[in-house]
């Protein structure tokens, strides 16, 4: 396989992208990070291998960069394998707050592929069981079957987090496992909670993460983990800010243990 063809067999599993999901995570520096997926940007675009599915008025490049996302073409799919074209046709709003929390969803597919590299992974977003998920992560390796229920929450505080998202969710499992079958779920589904504050800048990428915000996240995220003492086999707990590691024990269960996603 090459190199250009990896790359776009990524982009054809989280199936849309901007500029910032593509940042490396090995480069020192956040300039460094982001120079090598603008250049694939507007190589790839010149190519004819994708093309942008959403551009707003801002006047500002950052700004601009921040509400473009983009999507394989016919001619993308093929060259990275896929063969076959998926356009994306779910509506991509504008809004400041509906970009973020897409910015960060993709941030996660894009770790899932990243960190777990031996695992076939497929992304479903607003997955429909009765109630929509962020994403729904299914993971397959040999004999080996996992899923994860991933909800991305941007509050401005854990408690908010906890009776609109974990309550809710931790209600719609108990009535809806009988039926998990019928929807094409795992019995032992995990949800994963995302939480992010309405401060933080979910555009920084790792190398440029400031420690006074993740001492701010951290106070919200603690309150929503010390409510959430309920199935703790059920949930896992992340702060966006390890969205690139999440192969490592960075996770909390409901009783606030750091685990591993997968063991």
């Amino acid at each position: 396989m090459t190199l250009l063809e990896k790359k776009l067999r990524l982009v054809a599993k989280i199936k849309y992208f901007s500029v910032f999901n593509l940042a490396s995570y090995e480069s020192s520096r956040a300039d460094g990070a982001m120079l090598q997926p603008r250049k694939d940007i507007k190589n790839w675009l010149a190519d004819g291998l994708i093309v942008p599915i959403i551009k707003t008025g801002a006047s500002g490049k950052k700004d601009k960069a921040k509400n473009t996302f983009y999507r394989l073409t016919k001619k993308g799919y093929n060259a990275s394998g896929e063969g076959k074209d998926r356009p994306i046709t779910e509506r991509i709003s504008s809004k400041v707050e509906s970009t973020k929390h897409r910015t960060a969803k993709i941030d996660i597919a894009v770790s899932f592929c990243r960190n777990f590299p031996d695992w076939d992974i497929e992304f479903e977003y607003e997955y429909n069981a009765g109630k929509r998920s962020d994403i729904l992560v299914k993971m397959s390796k040999g004999n080996l079957i996992r899923q994860f229920w991933v909800e991305i929450d941007i509050k401005e505080n854990g408690a908010r987090t906890y009776h609109e998202k974990v309550v809710v969710l931790d209600e719609f499992f108990d009535k809806t496992r009988p039926k998990f079958k019928d929807f094409g779920l795992d019995y032992n589904t995990q949800i994963l909670i995302i939480y992010l504050d309405s401060e933080y800048d979910v555009f920084q990428r790792k190398q440029e993460i400031d420690p006074k915000q993740i001492k701010a996240l951290k106070k919200r995220f603690d309150v929503l983990v010390r409510l959430s003492k309920v199935h703790p086999a059920r949930f896992r707990f992340l702060m966006i800010s390890n969205y690139w590691q999440i192969n490592k024990k960075v996770w909390e269960d409901s009783n606030g243990n750091l685990t591993n996603l997968i063991n």
